[in-house]
């Protein structure tokens, strides 16, 4: 598993996003430091996939990222830090489930 929660690591982020376009999965929290947890395809346009830029000329990183090819290591890492599975996987991410 990878993190991104530093703003300076934008440009990583998207390198990882654009490396696995295919089989990467995206742990993200909308607030710092463990907000509410949604797992996303790195596809994704909520989370930069498809390099969507973010809202308000802002960087993907300053909100907390977990980027794994691995599901079960996110949704482990997700329920052990409050995630409610059936809350987890974002709207538009259905096919995850």
């Amino acid at each position: 598993m990878e993190v991104f929660d530093r703003p300076q690591q934008h440009d990583e982020y998207v390198q990882w996003i654009s490396r696995h376009w295919e089989d990467g999965l995206v742990l993200h929290s909308n607030r710092p430091p463990e907000g509410e947890l949604k797992l996303h395809s790195a596809r994704c346009h909520s989370i930069g996939g498809g390099g969507t830029p973010p809202a308000n000329g802002d960087v993907w990183t300053n909100y907390p990222k977990r980027c794994s090819e691995e599901r079960a290591v996110l949704i482990e890492w997700a329920l052990a830090h409050g995630a409610i599975r059936r809350d987890l996987v974002c709207q538009k991410c259905e096919h995850l489930q």
